[in-house]
């Protein structure tokens, strides 16, 4: 069954704090946004690395700078026992609970089956109904529904053009054309909106409106990345996308006082 987002049905847009997740400063600053945008919602998006090897249950949010780039075991040990690591249990504490949740599956070390089902299974006790789990890779998402049926998921790509998509994960194959209709794993699709074909080519129907409405027809919801600037925020929310990752201070978007 497809899952919508996860957030209310209110009406009101969501603003994507992108990899604000990532650390505790990240967190803080995505609180300050809601206190001061409150007629938006407010999600923040990390991305989730890990370490299962010998025993090990490791969950932390990093950016690797490389597909693999994930430290050694001894070092992330280490780096979690001087509280120098930012884990999944320290970013899941009731004081960010006015937030939602982006969690992307990023890469680690050990079995990948055990250590998205632990965060599945932490997510669902501590934020239900409140996450979602983005990914470019469509064999992480059936891993995830297969664990977690009722978890929203979504399926990053740079191409989106009617009910057809590019999946760009590396993996067999590593570039590939798929229709939407085929992607039953898939609750939304998130297309980075500031290299789209919505974007500088909105002719032939390949306007952000028309693939919003679309993918609504297949069950799926649209959310928009890249979004660079408030205007750009402007065009993706009259769209009716309901969710972008903003790559500008939010700052931006307060009324002068």
């Amino acid at each position: 069954m497809a899952m919508g987002l996860p957030l209310p049905a209110d009406g009101k847009s969501a603003l994507v704090h992108h990899r604000k997740l990532n650390s505790r400063n990240g967190l803080e600053d995505g609180l300050r946004a809601s206190g001061s945008l409150p007629d938006l919602h407010h999600v923040v998006e990390g991305d989730l690395c890990w370490d299962f090897t010998q025993g090990r249950e490791l969950l932390y949010f990093h950016h690797p700078d490389l597909l693999l780039d994930t430290g050694s075991s001894e070092a992330l040990e280490k780096a979690n026992s001087e509280r120098k690591l930012w884990t999944l249990e320290a970013a899941l504490a009731p004081e960010w609970d006015d937030l939602f949740f982006i969690v992307e599956l990023k890469t680690g070390r050990g079995s990948r089956e055990a250590a998205v089902k632990k965060a599945l299974g932490l997510l669902e006790a501590a934020r239900p109904g409140r996450y979602w789990v983005d990914t470019f890779s469509l064999r992480d998402l059936r891993l995830v529904k297969r664990l977690s049926p009722d978890t929203c998921t979504s399926l990053h790509t740079k191409i989106l053009a009617g009910r057809i998509l590019l999946k760009t994960a590396l993996e067999f194959p590593p570039l590939s054309f798929r229709s939407v209709a085929s992607l039953a794993d898939v609750d939304v699709v998130t297309v980075t909106y500031k290299t789209s074909p919505q974007r500088w080519f909105p002719v032939g129907g390949l306007r952000l409106d028309r693939e919003a409405a679309l993918l609504r027809s297949f069950g799926k919801e649209l959310v928009c990345g890249g979004v660079v600037t408030p205007d750009m925020h402007r065009l993706v929310t009259e769209a009716g996308v309901r969710a972008g990752y903003i790559k500008f201070d939010w700052r931006l978007l307060c009324a002068p006082k």
